[in-house]
């Protein structure tokens, strides 16, 4: 009964297909939601002290947010090749890409960190024009732009071990380096178990022990445990100009549409933090309570990025359509259980921070904004980072999603703020509807097969001409 009514969805009826999604998706979804989970208490424990805290330390993040989206692009490059060789087991491939990409985010983290370390002042007050905030960010930037070269390493390596199926190490991984963060966070911030008490200098300090011991874990595992590919520390030097050009036409384009996607967050926050501390608090709380259920989301995109790529890289074209369909229908459950929760628990949440009735007040309304536009968001997700990633459609990607945030949503939003002057919380709705019209174009593109693409093809013939 149930396989007869997967074949009129036109959906994948072999199990074993839906034993590799879950096998990716639920650690990544326990993964995000460590993260997000991080935020959360980070989030509430800064409110505790004061909206002044809270804005900085929403503000002070914004230039990683768009430096770990370089990074990360240009590592979704790299895991989109890795995932079709993946399909062909050919792990001197792997080893090559992983080596180029590596080396070029530890470049991108260096530089990032020792601009943020020299101009923070500067850095800082392209987000927000507050003195008072931007004195006590300082502090906290000036200590995480330590943990740029970190992250590109660790994310860089967890990206690569996603590719390879091995969903489970990002997963331990994270668990142990994010309840460190919130142990060392409690520690500093309060000055508990003998710490002293630092408010929001302990977040980066706790921050910067967790991103440590994030990227010991991956160090480790690379080198004494990892035998998929057996990387050796000599296998940094190996080089490919074939390879290193297909990370570049596909690695650039994931880059770009990172960094802008990034840049795009950014000029969110710049827009808030030009309309007061009020709304930067409420964004910061609507942002954390939206995220929170997200992790379904988060795991599904990320299992569609390998499982399409694999299949791709297998030469199973014939397979894709019913794998689409099947993530489209995955994604649509993610969905409801997503704004059920965020209807459900957006008092409670809300509650848990020392704010005032206005910033409270401002903080609903956002969140009703979140919850209408939370289909958009899982649909985006699923594209964007997902489905069109794996089918290697990166310069599609780069394209769409740029016009939409740039020429649409962005000026909608500064117009919305700074001209006709309407209320935080519409100018919110007007910013996240760029999740709404993303998913919508993903879904029109996946309805066929230009946006397949064989990365691994060009090097295939390559090697037969030899």
């Amino acid at each position: 009964m149930l396989e007869r009514c997967l074949k009129k969805l036109n959906v994948c009826t072999d199990r074993s297909f839906y034993h590799d999604i879950f096998y990716l998706a639920i650690p990544l979804a326990m993964q995000s939601l460590f993260m997000v989970g991080v935020n959360t208490v980070d989030s509430i424990m800064l409110g505790s002290l004061g909206e002044v805290s809270l804005s900085a330390c929403s503000i002070a993040v914004e230039p990683f947010t768009v430096i770990s989206g370089v990074m990360r692009g240009f590592s979704l490059g790299a895991a989109l090749l890795i995932a079709q060789y993946w399909g062909k087991r050919d792990t001197l491939a792997i080893k090559k890409v992983f080596a180029i990409s590596t080396k070029v985010v530890l470049l991108l983290g260096l530089v990032c960190m020792l601009v943020v370390q020299a101009f923070p002042e500067q850095v800082l007050a392209i987000f927000t024009n507050d003195q008072e905030v931007i004195a006590q960010a300082v502090v906290y930037l000036q200590i995480a732009a330590f943990t740029y070269v970190l992250f590109g390493f660790s994310n860089n390596y967890m990206l690569m071990a996603r590719s390879l199926q091995s969903a489970n190490v990002p997963f331990v991984t994270n668990v142990i380096s994010y309840s460190l963060n919130i142990l060392f966070d409690y520690a500093f911030i309060f000055g508990k178990f003998g710490f002293p008490q630092l408010g929001i200098t302990g977040v980066a300090l706790g921050t910067l022990f967790a991103r440590l011991i994030e990227f010991g874990i991956c160090v480790g595992h690379l080198f004494f445990i990892n035998h998929k590919i057996d990387f050796k520390l000599r296998d940094f030097l190996l080089r490919d100009k074939q390879l290193f050009r297909d990370l570049l036409v596909y690695g650039i384009p994931s880059t770009l549409s990172e960094t802008i996607f990034n840049l795009g967050m950014a000029a969110y926050s710049v827009v808030f933090g030009h309309l007061g501390k009020v709304a930067i608090s409420a964004k910061a709380i609507s942002e954390v309570i939206s995220k929170l259920p997200q992790m379904m989301m988060t795991g599904l995109s990320a299992a569609a990025s390998v499982l399409i790529g694999k299949t791709i890289g297998q030469g199973k074209l014939s397979e894709i359509r019913k794998q689409v369909n099947t993530f489209n229908w995955l994604i649509a459950a993610a969905v409801v259980i997503d704004m059920l929760f965020i209807f459900v628990f957006k008092g409670a949440i809300v509650n848990l921070y020392q704010i005032t009735e206005e910033t409270k007040t401002m903080a609903y309304a956002m969140i009703n904004m979140a919850i209408i536009t939370t289909i958009g968001r899982g649909y985006e997700a699923l594209y964007v980072t997902g489905i069109l990633v794996g089918g290697g459609d990166t310069k599609y990607i780069f394209g769409y999603t740029t016009i939409i945030m740039w020429g649409i949503v962005m000026p909608a939003a500064f117009l919305g703020a700074f001209y006709f002057h309407l209320s935080p919380a519409i100018v919110y709705l007007i910013l996240r509807m760029d999740y709404v019209i993303k998913g919508v174009v993903g879904f029109f593109r996946t309805r066929g097969t230009k946006w397949i693409k064989e990365v691994t093809k060009t090097r295939d013939t390559a090697a037969e001409q030899e």
